[in-house]
């Protein structure tokens, strides 16, 4: 039997990974608790599945005595260490960028036709992707990509900006 094991924290693209799988003929399980994996592997093989894919988050195989936040606790660590704000650091540490990916492609992808113009290619997803497809537009992408980085980065600084303006400390810190 082939076994693809999937692993990763929440958010870093397992699901989406299994259903490419499933796309070329695996039978896959998702989120599989890592202490039942090879009942799983025994079951599959004996009802006749020649190809599995199971997705296994990361933090199920660590030893038992971690705690199941470490992540956070290890940021708030260092935000009480660096005297950050502890509330936007927990924030912070729990955004998931992973499953945006898709979109910000695409946009990168849509933001890159600005500047090709009559060049541009459009997106057809009916095709499917694949690597010529990607050849073909990395130009549009990478135009896309960075105009898209350097435009967020404006709006995003901007808000901070105004942001710290209107909510400045009376008194400076000390």
């Amino acid at each position: 039997m082939q076994l693809v094991l999937v692993s990763g924290l929440s958010g870093s693209g397992k699901s989406i990974a299994l259903k490419v799988l499933e796309d070329g003929g695996y039978y896959c399980i998702d989120n599989l608790p890592a202490n039942l994996l090879m009942e799983t592997v025994d079951f599959l093989a004996e009802a006749g599945h020649d190809r599995a894919a199971v997705s296994i988050d990361a933090r199920s195989a660590a030893l038992p005595t971690l705690p199941q936040h470490i992540e956070e606790l290890i940021a708030f660590f260092l935000a009480i260490l660096f005297r950050l704000n502890k509330v936007l650091v927990v924030l912070a540490a729990n955004i998931s960028i992973p499953p945006m990916i898709p979109l910000i492609l695409y946009l990168s992808h849509l933001t890159g036709a600005l500047w090709l113009g009559d060049r541009a290619q459009q997106l057809s997803f009916q095709e499917g992707i694949t690597l010529e497809l990607m050849q073909r537009n990395s130009v549009q992408y990478i135009a896309g990509a960075i105009t898209l980085a350097i435009g967020a980065g404006i709006i995003f600084g901007g808000l901070a900006y105004v942001g710290l303006k209107l909510f400045k400390p009376s008194k400076p810190l000390a």
